[in-house]
């Protein structure tokens, strides 16, 4: 494929992230808001009008119908991810799907299988991962700025209440903060390290029906080298990042969305910090959504079945470590 062809995009599920989605697609001129689709025609027109799309469906088989759309981005509820990235594929559409892209690692596996075997795109939509303040944090580290990442702290956290019809805390809906927001920071250890933890010891707070509410986890790599991530869903947390190498450290505030990261290096005394020796600030194109819809069309452009900066493999373990998790908490959802 050529960098100049316009890949046409159609949207399924037009909620509430759907809605910075779109307004990402508009401001790339290499994307195209094709179509957009909902359980709801009437909410599916209103989305379409909104965000300028071309046409709108009332139900998700009509946009996997439509000829005219090259790649969907999937924003349903957690429980409903599997069975609409199984059904994208098999109308032969590119798949970007939101986090956490399956509710367990079997589902994952099967679905990267699937999409191989049809030479068709996929991807989760870890969009944390594509950002350039992300890609330049990994950049220092590669360079070898800090040293060898030896510890990682990192946390996201949002003040909620416990309302028994949030999705967020409904076990029918695959909620809980290790899923929601606690994937994050997985996905961020798993990026860092390079491999997944050999083993992993965690806290948690949980409703009866087993949905967590707060964790706190410690991944263990080997030879001294670990990761400290919490989330939550009730309590407001630094939502930041802090990687320790044997030369220095990064910060990274906000690591989720980040606007910039600070590289210090270690002092002569131990207990010391050098000032700031490298810094990057960064403002967002559109509003961060643009990097990961960047990375599928620069991926799709050179004929690629998955991103090499989140290969399916590594979406795949990240879920395989949150299943072990959830395994010691007794929390099993729905349909697994």
């Amino acid at each position: 494929m050529t960098e100049s062809k316009v890949w046409r995009w159609g949207i399924m599920a037009p909620g509430t992230i759907a809605r910075g989605f779109a307004a990402a697609l508009r401001g790339l001129k290499r994307a195209r808001f094709q179509a957009v689709a909902s359980r709801s025609l009437v909410r599916a027109e209103a989305f379409a009008a909104e965000f300028g799309a071309e046409k709108a469906y009332g139900s998700y088989e009509e946009i996997l119908a439509d000829p005219t759309v090259d790649v969907v981005y999937i924003s349903t509820q957690n429980p409903h991810h599997a069975e609409l990235i199984r059904m994208a594929l098999e109308a032969d559409k590119h798949v970007l799907c939101e986090k956490p892209f399956t509710l367990n690692h079997t589902m994952a596996a099967e679905l990267a299988e699937l999409a191989q075997s049809r030479e068709l795109f996929l991807m989760e939509a870890m969009w944390t991962r594509f950002h350039p303040v992300t890609r330049t944090v990994v950049e220092w580290i590669e360079e070898g700025k800090i040293g060898e990442v030896v510890h990682l702290i990192a946390d996201f956290g949002f003040h909620g209440s416990v309302d028994l019809s949030s999705r967020v805390i409904d076990l029918s809906s695959g909620g809980g903060a290790l899923l929601d927001v606690g994937v994050y920071c997985v996905s961020y250890a798993s990026m860092l390290f390079g491999k997944q933890p050999r083993a992993v010891t965690s806290l948690t707070d949980q409703m009866p029906s087993g949905v967590d509410l707060t964790n706190s986890l410690v991944f263990d790599y080997g030879e001294g080298r670990q990761a400290r991530l919490s989330s939550s869903v009730i309590h407001r947390l630094p939502n930041a990042a802090v990687i320790v190498g044997r030369r220095g450290i990064i910060e990274v505030p906000n690591f989720g969305h980040p606007h910039g990261a600070t590289l210090r290096l270690f002092g002569q005394n131990q207990f010391d910090l050098s000032k700031v020796t490298e810094q990057i600030e960064h403002e967002d194109l559109v509003n961060g959504f643009e990097y990961e819809i960047l990375e599928v069309m620069n991926c799709l452009d050179q004929g690629l079945t998955e991103s090499p900066l989140l290969p399916m493999r590594e979406t795949v373990a990240i879920l395989e470590t949150m299943d072990k998790l959830r395994a010691d908490w007794g929390l099993r959802y729905p349909g697994e």
